[in-house]
């Protein structure tokens, strides 16, 4: 899998960058973190949001894969706590193949929810900010 688990696998930047290009693409289901619901939201009701009323972006620059990839290295992730479910905001699916091979979705304050722990990455941070734009759909 393109996820290192451990930190030998990441000083190895031949080892760790040919892993990144298992990645052919990123898709990116979104709605805007100041959005206000009156249930919590799961990672189906982001990518399926009220008919459009979300937004979706592709990433396929081998570079920002890259970047994306890294940014959720374990290496640079903080576990917050033990927490089942969020009220999810933005989905990240990433292709291999024309399949989806991992999804991770971020809760409204950009907490990482993967297999009911919540993690903070500050690097993924700055690259959602950098690299994804801004919703312009009506909430």
């Amino acid at each position: 899998m393109f996820f290192c688990t451990n930190l030998s696998a990441q000083e190895n930047t031949k080892t760790s960058s040919s892993q990144y290009f298992q990645v052919d693409s990123i898709v990116v289901s979104y709605l805007d973190w100041k959005l206000r619901t009156r249930g919590r939201l799961s990672c189906e009701d982001v990518k399926d949001y009220n008919n459009g009323r979300n937004a979706k972006f592709v990433i396929t620059d081998k570079v920002v894969i890259q970047k994306f990839v890294g940014a959720l290295s374990l290496v640079y992730f903080n576990h917050t706590m033990k927490k089942e479910f969020g009220d999810i905001r933005m989905v990240l699916e990433f292709y291999e193949s024309g399949q989806v091979k991992k999804q991770i979705c971020l809760n409204n304050i950009r907490g990482i929810l993967i297999d009911g722990n919540l993690y903070r990455s500050m690097p993924l941070y700055f690259l959602i900010d950098e690299e994804i734009p801004e919703t312009t759909a009506p909430f």
